[in-house]
């Protein structure tokens, strides 16, 4: 905080004043950021992410009306053609409950025209709670609303992958494969490293299309750069793609590669999956595990759903692992996500108590105080 006001000082700009609001909030310092905000001077209030900040205020308040209402407005003011900055999805998340973003999400979407960064970044607010449903509604009515072959509309399409990878139902799928095609048809200027590194693993990991993963993730390395700081999680596509087009050795070295580069719970499990391939099971299963334990460690959600799958027919998950599910769940506000992997611990597992008191915590962060009442309930009798 001292380093931030130091800098607002020297600077009294728009971005110095939100960069020292951000941390004087994230520190629940709402006080003294709103004296902060009540003496900028005007020039530094009219950058646009203060009103985000002011809309997080009036939330922490308990005004969320008044910041529902400060965020339409903001949003509308994004630029119809640009993707929006990161930080726009984030003040959404913390500045409003679930059922308000769902409320800004109808308001937007009837506006006339709709503005398609503005919904861009409602579905990274819905994704950031692990309402993926949610996310791809705002994503597609985006896509129909963004100009044709604009940054921004390839921006939303990019962002549909990510979303429809988390979402296992067979008619996800379909569509992820139907999005996956389309975006392969796209004119080579219109691909990079990043793009093709995402539909490479959408096809090597969900639509068991490895060699085609393959030629894309050589593609996304050859245009990459040397100091690309996403080589490694190129890197590990490759290598998971390799390993499922059965060149297991050319995969692990590519696998160990990126381990070199960035060690990650993701490149972790790949590289065991491919040691077991190769009959090396030791190695195999010790470097699953470690992945497993980086995972709960890291908060990867992703990559723990993953890994679980990937050892629950085996038997070699734990009460434990599953409780570390959902609490990465809930650190990242996806309490939803969290209830359903806790009460699915909570059958099979009925003589726990723990995850029960967790469940019931899941359930009133889900305002369902009736049910979390019913669970402790049981619990004590």
């Amino acid at each position: 905080v001292r380093e931030r006001f130091a800098v607002y000082a020297l600077a009294r700009s728009g971005p110095a004043l939100y960069s020292l609001l951000d941390v004087l909030l994230s520190v629940d310092a709402v006080d003294t950021a709103e004296r902060v905000l009540a003496a900028a001077p005007g020039s530094a209030r009219e950058d646009e992410r203060i009103a985000m900040v002011e809309a997080r205020l009036l939330h922490r308040r308990g005004q969320g009306e008044a910041a529902l209402a400060n965020l339409v407005v903001a949003l509308g003011a994004l630029e119809k053609d640009v993707p929006p900055a990161p930080h726009v999805a984030a003040a959404l998340r913390q500045a409003l409950s679930h059922d308000q973003r769902l409320t800004l999400a109808d308001r937007i979407a009837t506006t006339e025209p709709p503005n398609p960064a503005a919904l861009l970044a409602l579905s990274e607010a819905f994704s950031q709670i692990g309402d993926y449903p949610g996310a791809e509604k705002m994503l597609r009515r985006a896509a129909a609303a963004a100009p044709p072959d604009s940054d921004l509309r390839r921006s939303i399409r990019e962002s549909l992958v990510r979303v429809l990878l988390y979402r296992r139902e067979a008619a996800a799928t379909a569509r992820l494969e139907q999005l996956v095609q389309d975006l392969i048809a796209e004119p080579a200027s219109a691909m990079s490293s990043p793009v093709l590194n995402n539909l490479s693993y959408a096809l090597v990991s969900r639509l068991d299309q490895p060699l085609e993963a393959r030629r894309l993730a050589q593609q996304a390395m050859s245009m990459a750069r040397p100091d690309d700081p996403d080589l490694a999680r190129y890197l590990d596509t490759l290598g998971f793609a390799q390993m499922r087009a059965g060149e297991l050795t050319a995969a692990l070295q590519t696998l160990r590669k990126s381990r070199q580069l960035r060690q990650s719970p993701t490149n972790l499990f790949h590289l065991g999956l491919t040691l077991l391939r190769s009959q090396r099971v030791g190695d195999g299963e010790k470097s699953i595990q470690e992945a497993k334990r980086l995972a709960i460690a890291t908060g990867d959600i992703l990559a723990l759903v993953e890994i679980l799958a990937f050892l629950k027919p085996t038997h070699e998950t734990t009460p434990e692992d599953y409780r570390a599910l959902a609490a990465a769940y809930r650190r990242s506000g996806q309490d939803r996500l969290a209830e359903e992997v806790l009460q699915d611990v909570v059958e099979r597992y009925p003589g726990l108590g723990e995850p029960r008191l967790e469940l019931a915590a899941a359930m009133a962060a889900n305002d369902k105080p009736a049910e979390a009442t019913t669970v402790l309930r049981k619990l004590a009798a």
